[in-house]
């Protein structure tokens, strides 16, 4: 077991393999060494390295449930009369639960924050229902936030310049996808085994290689699947995550463009996300203290004066549960 106490300083090439498998967790070991300018096996080796130390924690589909025919939401949990042992029970039961595709805790005025997939309003208050019934009379206050678009953003750790946005346009307009139960159960699998051989992929789902193939193929033909990425212990390299929330003051697509621009330049933000509720605005991001995080919030109050009214920061202290495909729970 990695020692967590002790924070991992990469190497050049650690860095270089990262951004690598971050553009395209799928890619080919003889692929990332001729991008890179080094040998297969020096690749292999610094994989089964990172992997080993608990650096890289796996390997995940990028699935944009929109194009699946559901809406995405973000409600915000205030708790009240709970102990440490009672909140940990809540976000194991609440993490179990169909449709959540993101759960953390945080250190702010919220206690446990879920992202959760709906096809329509009725769904969400019948999937909610369900949640408020778990939190019981620990629950004090909730606030629903629409999520309207998510721009993904893969960590470049080694500075490449290469495109590193995924965007998610979070439709509210019902799609039809020409998917079957087998194709759910391909996106079940891939959600957590990125990686997964086709071969393998054919065992589990009782097809042949050649035709997990061409289902993946189709799933990313219809953007269900926008990507693959690597699943980075961030804490491990001295990062810790923070949520920041921008109320605007002026609320125009061509101001907001000219915000998300600004934040997409910043290498250590990983999400951002425009929606309709809490906040207009909100990004998460990877930083190594407080002093650099609240630093960069500064300069972007300086950079666009008189646009930001209101930011709050939001300190991640446990992330129990992600995925991009909520729809199921699967064994990893």
């Amino acid at each position: 077991m990695p020692n967590h106490n002790t924070v991992i300083e990469l190497s050049a090439k650690e860095k270089e393999v990262l951004s690598e498998l971050g553009l395209n967790g799928r890619e080919t070991l003889a692929n990332i060494a001729k991008s890179i300018g080094t040998s297969l096996q020096a690749v292999k080796y610094t994989v089964e390295n990172l992997e080993s130390k608990g650096v890289i924690e796996g390997y995940y589909a990028i699935i944009d449930t929109s194009n699946l025919g559901f809406q995405s939401y973000r409600v915000s949990f205030k708790l009240r009369n709970t102990t440490k042992k009672k909140e940990k029970e809540l976000v194991k039961e609440l993490a179990k639960q169909e449709n959540v595709s993101w759960l953390w805790q945080e250190h702010a005025e919220n206690d446990i924050v879920i992202d959760i997939t709906a096809r329509n309003p009725i769904h969400l208050s019948n999937l909610l229902d369900n949640i408020y019934n778990i939190l019981g009379e620990n629950l004090e206050n909730k606030i629903i936030h629409v999520l309207t678009e998510l721009r993904y953003l893969k960590f470049d750790f080694a500075e490449t310049g290469k495109s590193r946005k995924v965007l998610i346009s979070l439709d509210q307009e019902p799609k039809t996808p020409n998917v079957d139960d087998v194709d759910l159960a391909l996106l079940d699998i891939l959600a957590f085994k990125g990686r997964e051989s086709f071969v393998n992929l054919g065992k589990r789902l009782s097809i042949t290689a050649n035709a997990a193939k061409q289902r993946l193929d189709n799933l990313l033909g219809q953007n269900i699947i926008s990507g693959f990425n690597v699943k980075i212990n961030f804490e491990l390299l001295g990062y810790s995550m923070h949520i920041v929330y921008l109320d605007l003051a002026k609320k125009d697509r061509k101001t907001e463009k000219k915000i998300i621009t600004y934040l997409q330049s910043n290498p250590n933000i990983i999400n951002i996300a425009q929606g309709i509720g809490d906040a207009d605005i909100d990004f998460d991001i990877q930083a190594k203290s407080i002093a650099q995080l609240l630093a960069f919030v500064k300069e972007l109050s300086w950079k666009f004066p008189g646009v930001i009214k209101n930011s709050k920061v939001h300190t991640v202290i446990n992330e129990p549960f992600s995925s991009f495909h909520p729809l199921k729970k699967i064994n990893k």
